[in-house]
């Protein structure tokens, strides 16, 4: 805005909107709101957070029928129309001598409004039965004061001032919900020409103004780009901003409320939608997140520096409000997601190559630079700003499009995404402030280990690991992808910092879906395996939940898993595991008396070393991997204030309702409660006749990694018991393993057809070398023995994590876009999450506890279904 008295007159105007007196629509005061401001930064400076809030002070309206309503300033409802009015205005049809005359900065100016107001709406929740009426019921007339009096109540359509009507006909609607009709104009604009894109002309010489739905850049869905410039970016920028803070209202809802929470912008934009416009955003969005290359010229970005430029504006508003639609789910709404059913049915190869080369090339850009040793740029081995939200959409599309799962494991791309998903997870398994990062990495690859031919693939040697980045080198490394996965899944386990137990059963899960298709296994690794049996078996750990014991039996999972399906293929795995009898044969002798007395005994040492603080109690604290070493007590949080709702399933695969795509990922897998209500109907005695392989299926069916649900939290410490034991002792799948021990020779502790597999498969080689995965079939994908794969399960809890995740994402980026006083949420009162006053650090609410820390307790969400007894 120009000289500083033009600012003082119109922050006047702001003033007077604050005051008793109804201002008239035709007042010209109006026009300065969407005339004067120059820019976005005016626009938030002059629009004050005080200034906002006055605006939302409550009255009461006495409008018929006779009840009162808490309700803002009239003043508030009369700028909101005043704006859509206006925007709406500018798309009508021209006159060709007009038509040149886009008033870009008038559009731009309605819509910053907009975007200013939105989030301290939603803030003001005394307000909300009023957004609900005012935006989303069919339109009534609406009324300000006036006469000659002052007094006399006036009432118009918001839209059009000039059309007036009678006292008695307020209560008949005039139009659609205000709240679409600036939905279908903002949707609009997205494709406005002149505006967002270029401009076009017709044969005879005059503008076409029409709005026709086209795709941005080339790529999905179009080979032509349409040539937009920097202006066009810009617009698009905000309206994409517009459209995420008219979808904000999670940000200012209770953690209990969050998952049923209708938000209705993304209600409407998932279900109502045309599908050529859904298609022409979602191929819009992404080929502008797609085809931005963060390293032209093989230059990395400084990270130093906060996200300014237009086009990383562009590209970061375009991802986030691309998961936003993608992972929503209308409460109490059986339509699908159009937005996710369109991700669904992509299918072209080329599609698929141009999806994949986008996503790599951020997310591997801390690797490439690393590699690259590019020293003379600041924190060139840190990961874009935009790399969370990039690891959710390919979480997404694997969850969504079995296609693009299949198109990675047919092009070995899957592979490079397992080095770029640990090295996410293995870079922020020290920060607790990034842990979100390393869930959605952790999810991404257990969504990833349920295919056959991925779980194949991984005998593949994966070769040159000394390039890797630090924090994620295994020294001496020699093995295949495999190897590298599980020595990584070992490190990530035994961590020495944080509390990392959310993905403890999607760790072991990732495990026992590979473990029967791996072959050639290294020494290390089987070290490594054997040593996560030994840490998840001892006392501390199992005495340390009532439902730790269920971690044990998924790690014996994919030990018999390998057992009863590769054995001759990896014999060094025969070798470890003999040679750690002794380990196996304590958990088989387990008793609470002899556990007690040993945890008891370690715990007066620690004690008299003062390394415990005075409790030598073990059993009691919750079950981390550094709690073997350092035992504490630990509470669990409770949740029961979030609804459980098993209806909404965020991984559901659109895909699937096609002809000719089959279904064989879940063939054979019995539904989570069905299988529940098996095991809880087997009497004790009866689950004890059953087969070990038969009770565990059902188990492990129920025991699929996702957050805990309600019913499996409580506040109690646990006080294991003799009875707790017997409940479970007896399924321990351990009769393959000692089968396997007792067929090996007494002298040299290894099974004679293994014997001569390490012969046969050391002088099939010429240097006489055994190498890990060189003497595998790849196309081998059916082992003899092979138990439904687990994968990720959703669950209340679990959606209220990922959507504040995905909601914390956002308020990080914008505070970093808009500092201070021009932060779009960051002068609001959020309730979804907390924030620190000194750092960007953010961390999640829940009814009694923060949400992460609910976490915490993630091996109780698996044993809520394992072998209760009657």
């Amino acid at each position: 805005m120009g000289a500083s008295e033009s600012k003082l007159a119109f922050k006047q105007s702001v003033f007077l909107l604050a005051g008793d007196e109804d201002i008239s629509p035709f007042d010209p005061l109006w026009a300065q709101f969407y005339t004067l401001p120059e820019s976005a930064e005016d626009v938030f400076a002059l629009w004050s957070p005080n200034d906002l809030r006055a605006l939302t002070r409550n009255t009461v309206d006495l409008r018929p029928p006779l009840h009162t309503q808490i309700a803002p300033r009239k003043n508030l409802e009369t700028l909101i129309y005043t704006t859509i009015a206006r925007l709406q205005a500018f798309q009508r049809p021209q006159d060709s001598d007009n038509a040149q005359l886009t008033p870009v900065a008038e559009i731009l100016n309605c819509m910053r409004i907009l975007t200013r107001l939105l989030p301290y709406l939603y803030e003001a929740d005394h307000l909300k039965d009023w957004q609900q009426d005012f935006f989303w019921k069919p339109r009534r007339p609406t009324r300000v004061l006036g006469g000659t009096d002052g007094r006399t109540p006036i009432y118009f359509d918001g839209l059009d001032p000039r059309k007036k009507f009678q006292r008695d006909e307020i209560e008949q609607a005039i139009g659609t919900p205000i709240g679409e009709t600036l939905l279908e104009l903002i949707i609009d604009y997205l494709f406005f020409p002149g505006f967002a894109i270029p401009r076009r002309v017709r044969e005879d010489g005059t503008l076409d103004t029409e709005i026709v739905v086209k795709v941005w850049q080339s790529g999905i869905g179009s080979n032509k780009s349409l040539n937009c410039t920097k202006e066009h970016e810009k617009h698009q920028m905000e309206t994409l901003r517009l459209l995420i803070a008219l979808s904000s209202k999670p940000m200012y809802t209770q953690t209990s409320a969050v998952a049923t929470c209708d938000v209705e912008p993304l209600t409407w934009m998932t279900t109502r939608l045309e599908s050529r416009v859904t298609n022409g955003i979602v191929c819009s969005l992404l080929n502008t997140v797609l085809k931005y290359n963060p390293n032209a010229w093989n230059i990395p970005i400084d990270l130093t520096t906060k996200i300014s430029d237009p086009k990383k504006l562009l590209v970061m508003y375009a991802l986030q409000l691309l998961l936003l639609l993608v992972t929503y789910q209308a409460p109490l709404n059986d339509k699908r997601n159009q937005f996710r059913h369109a991700l669904s049915m992509l299918h072209r190869a080329d599609d698929f190559q141009f999806i994949q080369q986008g996503l790599s090339q951020v997310l591997a850009h801390p690797i490439r630079s690393t590699s690259a040793n590019l020293s003379y740029f600041q924190n060139k081995d840190k990961a874009l700003p935009w790399a969370p939200e990039m690891l959710s959409l390919l979480w997404e599309l694997m969850q969504c499009n079995r296609r693009f799962r299949r198109y990675l494991n047919d092009t070995g791309g899957a592979l490079d995404y397992v080095i770029l998903l640990l090295f996410y997870a293995l870079d922020a398994k020290d920060h607790s402030t990034r842990h979100g990062t390393l869930r959605l990495s952790i999810f991404a690859l257990q969504t990833l280990s349920v295919e056959a031919p991925f779980a194949t693939k991984l005998n593949t040697p994966f070769a040159h690991s000394e390039t890797l980045p630090a924090v994620m080198r295994i020294p001496n490394f020699h093995g295949s992808y495999g190897d590298f996965l599980i020595c990584s899944i070992h490190t990530i386990f035994t961590t020495p910092k944080g509390r990392l137990e959310a993905v403890y059963p999607a760790l072991l899960s990732i495990i026992s879906n590979i473990a029967p298709y791996q072959r050639g296994l290294a020494r290390a690794t089987s070290s490594k395996m054997i040593d996560l049996f030994t840490l998840l078996s001892s006392p501390s750990f199992l005495l340390a939940s009532e439902n730790n014991h269920t971690l044990v039996m998924k790690l014996l999972d994919a030990i018999n898993g390998i057992l009863d399906n590769t054995v001759k293929d990896n014999p060094r795995f025969v070798e470890v595991l003999v040679g750690s009898r002794a380990r196996f044969k304590a958990l088989r002798t387990l008793t609470i008396e002899g556990a007690l007395a040993e945890l008891n005994r370690q715990g007066q040492e620690r004690k008299d070393r003062g390394l415990d603080g005075g409790n030598g109690q073990s059993y009691s604290r919750g079950p981390s991997m550094d709690s073997v070493r350092s035992p504490s007590a630990l509470r669990t949080p409770t949740l029961e204030e979030v609804p459980e709702d098993e209806r909404f399933d965020i991984g559901d695969d659109d895909g699937d309702e096609i002809e000719g795509v089959d279904n064989d990922m879940h063939n054979g897998t019995p539904h989570l409660d069905e299988s529940a209500d098996q095991l809880h109907q087997m009497s004790e005695k009866a689950r004890g006749k059953q087969p070990a392989s038969r009770v565990m299926a059902l188990s492990r069916t129920t025991s699929a990694s996702s957050l805990p649900t309600v019913s499996t939290i409580t506040s109690q410490p646990f006080r294991p018991s003799q009875e707790w034991l017997e409940s479970w002792y007896e399924t321990l799948p351990l009769s393959t393993v000692f089968k396997t021990i007792n067929e090996a020779k007494i002298g040299g502790g290894i099974p004679e057809k293994t014997t001569r597999s390490i012969d046969q498969a050391m002088h099939a080689h010429n240097d006489g070398k055994f190498t890990p995965g060189a003497n595998i079939e790849l196309t081998n994908t059916a082992p003899v023995t092979a138990e439904p794969p687990s994968n990720f399960e959703w669950s209340s809890v679990a959606r209220v994590w990922y959507m504040s995740e995905l909601w914390g994402r956002i308020y990080i980026q914008e505070a970093e876009v808009s500092q201070g006083i021009g932060g779009l949420y960051s002068g609001t009162n959020i309730v979804l999450f907390k924030r620190s006053s000194s750092t960007q650090e953010i961390s999640l609410r829940s009814p009694k506890g923060a949400i992460d820390a609910v976490g915490n307790s993630l091996a109780q969400r698996i044993s809520n279904i394992s072998l209760k007894r009657e």
